[in-house]
């Protein structure tokens, strides 16, 4: 290299485009300038989208996930469709983007194909036409420390994501769906109806919007009586710039499942999730719906006819986010969200079937049983 040349270098950047650092070099010379623009980088921590408006409530569901992230490489959050774990995964990843080095990144799965097609798009990476995306993928990402939030996960997802985790020991993987994956090390996490306080102030704002910008009142006995189950809420709030918060409580006390299912809109949600239990876990349900409390353990072996029948249809419950889960004094009890509660009843009058005629034990007498959605998958 001829003497009057030099070459200067600047550091390590990401350059927009490409899928690693590149170390930059500046060659200089008299004849020509030494200060340039700074290079174009992708400076992006994240690729979530906006928030269309502010988010409300769940703070103890923030925190329990974030305490779950730290500890586990893939947690699972299941809930019934439209109860908004799609817009809380994607509010927590934006809020912990930067405590991992390499940021948050989010693939809506219900738009690609397959793993590899999704996390390519959504972490901005070059495919290769010669190899699977899901290899090119996981090269990209091996080094990386990370968090890849993925949304609407099935069963087909779980080999992909199973062998991202294996082969990336920096990515830790949260993903939302109707029912966990089943991978070893997977930890579940149910979500559990909104808070009333905060299911109040949603149906508020809801109906805000759709009365251009009235106000409906305090929704709080609203809320309540159906238990912050946010599906119901989103109906109700259509219904309340028509007729004003005490009127719709008061049939909603008269008609409960006719009001909210009028459209059909909450018979189809629930249809969709009712067809895939088994036997034994329709049945709990519809003997749930005339339990006159929350069930603990002895109850629903008693309401199943045995302990394993008992485990395999509560689990099958929880799983699918029919059931909330509640500590009594360290104890879980399971209960049915009242719409849910409502419609399970319907169902069991359907057929003709009996109302339970067991009764509650106190609650001392009842041993206590783990949280189970929230227990780690063994195989």
């Amino acid at each position: 290299m001829p003497d009057s040349l030099s070459v200067t270098s600047l550091g390590n950047f990401r350059l927009r485009g490409f899928d690693d650092n590149e170390h930059l070099h500046q060659l200089a010379t008299p004849a020509l300038p030494r200060r340039f623009p700074p290079p174009e980088l992708e400076r992006r921590q994240h690729n979530l989208p906006a928030e269309p408006d502010q988010f409300i409530g769940r703070h103890a569901e923030q925190s329990e996930l974030t305490r779950l992230l730290s500890g586990h490489r893939l947690i699972s959050v299941t809930a019934l469709p439209k109860t908004g774990k799609s817009r809380l995964v994607q509010h927590l990843a934006r809020r912990e983007a930067t405590s991992y080095r390499d940021g948050a990144w989010y693939a809506d799965l219900s738009a690609y194909q397959d793993l590899g097609s999704a996390l390519t798009a959504a972490c901005g990476f070059r495919d290769d036409p010669f190899r699977p995306l899901l290899d090119c993928v996981i090269e990209s990402l091996r080094g990386r420390e990370c968090l890849i939030v993925l949304d609407g996960t099935r069963d087909h997802h779980a080999a992909p994501i199973s062998r991202l985790l294996a082969e990336c020991s920096g990515v830790r993987v949260l993903s939302t769906s109707r029912q966990p994956l089943g991978l070893v090390g997977e930890v579940k996490w149910a979500l559990p109806t909104m808070a009333v306080s905060d299911a109040a102030a949603l149906m508020r704002r809801h109906a805000m919007a759709a009365s251009g910008g009235i106000d409906p009142g305090d929704c709080t006995e609203l809320a309540a009586y159906v238990d912050g189950f946010p599906p119901a809420v989103s109906i109700l709030a259509s219904a309340l710039p028509l007729m004003g918060a005490d009127r719709l409580l008061r049939k909603l006390r008269a008609e409960k499942l006719a009001l909210l299912d009028s459209r059909g809109e909450l018979s189809a949600l629930l249809d969709q999730v009712h067809d895939q239990l088994s036997p034994r876990a329709a049945h709990l349900l519809r003997a749930l719906s005339a339990w006159p409390a929350a069930a603990g353990v002895d109850e629903v072996e008693r309401l199943c006819g045995g302990a394993a029948a008992a485990l395999d249809a509560l689990i099958n419950l929880v799983d699918l986010s029919l059931v909330d889960i509640h500590r009594d004094g360290g104890e879980a009890v399971y209960r049915l969200p009242a719409p849910v509660r409502w419609y399970a009843d319907h169902q069991r009058q359907k057929i003709g079937e009996n109302a339970p005629v067991a009764r509650p034990q106190p609650a001392a007498s009842k041993p206590p049983l783990p949280r189970l959605s929230w227990m780690p998958a063994h195989r």
